[in-house]
């Protein structure tokens, strides 16, 4: 998509310019601090997205490594989970240093993956202990359907709606996270409840499939629609975006992430820890027996 994009804006295809910095800290993966201290100018239309690949890219350089040291220092599954839940608060503390202390201007928390990877570490929250896949339930159906999605739901509402700037810089990732954990496992744990069902129709998976892309290739297709179709009104572009948009992001899942999985599964031989093999057939084994009985 970089090398694309660049290529239309020379051709003069898309407006803007390509500025050779810019587009090393696309390729490389520090576009947030980049964009943080140099803006977004000199980047192909609607790849200012990008800084949120950037976060995720440091993310997954970094959390291997500790998440490693944790199994090797025999650390438990409720130690894990308690070590990234004190390092989410961490997140929101420099947040609030940030902010409070310093006075850091708002683009610097927004963008900056030492202020946002508490959003990804509340994710690794829920796979290392009450994984609603591999885990007994902690909690009845009724705890998890009624009030902690419920309590969710009003959590998320409260944190869009609550409009303080002070509040959107520091506490709002934090508690959007916080909300997003019993969706999740409610969603995951209980699919064919309630509005969870919708999200396992063949067209909802379809277009699970396509997001990725989908973020890659929207808002420069939205830019080049506004640029040839500029006699159209706001809905009409924004339908046109859509369409083209899809069939962008399914051409590219089906031509370069199908074949790349790939070529992971077929260099990446499979990883067998006996202790967890053990622990997830006792698991399955218990499962069993309990439908059983």
């Amino acid at each position: 998509m970089l090398v694309v994009g660049a290529i239309l804006t020379i051709t003069g295809v898309l407006k803007g310019t390509i500025g050779l910095s810019a587009f090393l800290a696309q390729s490389l993966h520090y576009t947030n601090y980049y964009q943080i201290f140099h803006g977004i100018g000199e980047m192909t239309i609607g790849s200012a997205v990008y800084w949120s690949l950037a976060i995720e890219e440091h993310f997954y350089l970094l959390f291997p490594l500790l998440y490693l040291t944790l199994r090797r220092l025999r650390v438990s599954p409720l130690r894990q989970m308690l070590v990234f839940l004190g390092l989410c608060l961490a997140v929101l503390v420099w947040r609030c240093i940030l902010l409070y202390g310093f006075g850091t201007f708002p683009e610097r928390i927004d963008y900056a993956s030492d202020t946002r990877a508490d959003g990804i570490l509340m994710g690794c929250v829920l796979a290392v202990y009450n994984n609603p896949i591999l885990d007994p339930q902690f909690g009845s159906n009724r705890l998890w359907k009624y009030f902690l999605v419920p309590a969710g739901i009003t959590l998320i509402l409260f944190s869009v709606l609550y409009r303080s700037d002070a509040f959107r810089e520091t506490f709002r990732y934090t508690i959007q996270g916080i909300a997003l954990y019993p969706i999740f496992y409610t969603a995951i744990r209980f699919p064919d409840w309630g509005f969870f069902q919708y999200l396992n129709l063949p067209w909802m998976r379809f277009i699970g499939i396509t997001t990725y892309s989908l973020y890659l290739v929207h808002f420069t297709v939205i830019g080049a629609v506004r640029m040839y179709l500029p006699q159209f009104n706001g809905v009409i572009q924004g339908g046109i975006s859509l369409l083209i948009s899809f069939g962008l992001a399914y051409a590219i899942y089906q031509f370069v992430e199908l074949p790349c999985k790939q070529l992971r599964k077929h260099f990446s031989p499979p990883i067998i820890d006996t202790s967890s093999a053990s622990e997830t057939s006792d698991l399955v084994k218990a499962q069993t027996s309990s439908k059983q009985k």
